[in-house]
């Protein structure tokens, strides 16, 4: 892959991140039922006891990931995305994941 092309999958990401991604089911699918919501009305210190933050540099993903790229602030949690050289990565990210496997589970319509 070219920079040129890492460099603007990143500037989509870093777009994506900042939008809302709020979506209503499509008309005539019937009654859905939500199944999974996260508000973030928390600190960032509160974050980090439900969630658990994506730490390093892996090889297949394009940024090395870390906490300090991890914000919260009126109920919303951004990922920055940084074009800072660390470990092998030219960019930096955050990332988190739950710190409570659950089942996969998806909205979807009640039955």
């Amino acid at each position: 892959m070219t920079r040129k092309f890492i460099r603007a999958l990143l500037v989509c990401l870093s777009i994506f991140n900042a939008c809302d991604t709020f979506a209503d089911p499509p008309e005539g699918t019937g009654n859905w039922k939500l199944v999974f919501e996260e508000n973030f009305n928390c600190t960032r210190d509160e974050l980090f006891e439900t969630w658990v933050s994506a730490y390093g540099s892996v090889g297949h993903i394009l940024s090395g990931r870390f906490p300090e790229n991890v914000e919260v602030k009126n109920g919303i949690m951004s990922l920055r995305n940084r074009k800072e050289k660390r470990g092998t990565q030219e960019w930096t990210s955050g990332g988190i994941v739950d710190r409570k496997p659950k089942k996969k589970t998806s909205k979807s319509p009640e039955k």
